[in-house]
């Protein structure tokens, strides 16, 4: 076996692990734990190791759509930010404080959106 192989299976372990890591306290949209065989799942394993930091937040602004419009003027009138954008950087902000390594974040923030808050991202 070369070393290529080898690491390619460590990966997927690891985005695995820190898949376990970051859903261990947070529960499935509708209720209820998250089933443990997603955190093997290819599809959530492929976006965890594939996904950049920027390609999932455009993701997740697609797949959000934009905020209604009473949502934007309220937003414009406190100078703050909208509540998808506050989501996201919620979901980033946690993924750097449970110290998880960049390159596995974008797929994380893309599968709390579809477990979590029950955007449907992945077929």
């Amino acid at each position: 076996m070369n070393g290529n192989f080898r690491d390619y299976f460590n990966l997927r372990c690891l985005a695995s692990d820190y898949l376990k890591m970051y859903f261990a306290q947070r529960s499935l949209y509708s209720g209820g734990p998250i089933p443990p065989r997603l955190f093997d799942d290819p599809t959530y394993i492929s976006h965890v190791l594939n996904m950049t930091v920027g390609d999932s937040a455009k993701l997740a602004h697609e797949f959000m759509g934009e905020p209604s419009d009473e949502e934007s003027k309220e937003v414009q009138k406190k100078g703050g930010i909208c509540s998808h954008v506050e989501l996201v950087l919620s979901i980033l902000n946690t993924c750097g404080e449970m110290r998880i390594p960049k390159c596995f974040i974008g797929g994380i923030v893309l599968a709390h959106l579809e477990l979590c808050e029950g955007i449907e991202i992945f077929e």
